[in-house]
């Protein structure tokens, strides 16, 4: 039973724990789309960011 009790605590240690990593939305600064970053990252809406979608468009997803 106290093995069970503390699988069940562990268990719910970690779900907290990964529910507790939020996200913050930035917007791309070539077509507005809504981006979602981690909420322990430092970046805001003063950095340069693009969506997936305009990297490709804009030639900037190749790393040389």
């Amino acid at each position: 039973m106290k093995k069970l009790f503390i699988v069940l605590l562990s268990v719910l240690a970690a779900a907290l724990l990964f529910t507790s990593c939020g996200t913050k939305t930035v917007h791309c600064d070539n077509c507005g789309k809504e981006i979602s970053i981690s909420s322990g990252s430092k970046m805001d809406e003063s950095w340069i960011l693009y969506c997936k979608d305009c990297e490709k468009a804009l030639g900037l997803d190749k790393v040389e």
